[in-house]
């Protein structure tokens, strides 16, 4: 069943009151005599990427950087100054 929102005023419907920028499902038929006062909202669906991205890992997930001696000296100053 479809839903909407509602905007301008308040809706009465099935002896519930729905107020301005409330959301409501009612059928098609339903709807179209207060299609002036209701937006249809539309479906989003929550689909997964069927081609995930592989990360610097070439896997799926978050990156890790590499631990341990890279060949490096360890106590290289990384803001220019020693």
């Amino acid at each position: 069943m479809p839903k909407y929102t509602i905007h301008g005023t308040s809706v009465l419907h099935n002896d519930t009151l729905y107020e301005e920028g409330s959301t409501i499902e009612l059928t098609k038929e339903e709807a179209q005599p207060l299609a002036a006062v209701l937006t249809e909202i539309k479906a989003t669906s929550a689909k997964k990427d069927p081609d995930p991205k592989p990360t610097a890992s070439g896997k799926e997930g978050s990156f890790t950087p590499p631990t341990g001696d890279a060949g490096g000296d360890s106590n290289t100053n990384l803001t220019g100054t020693n």
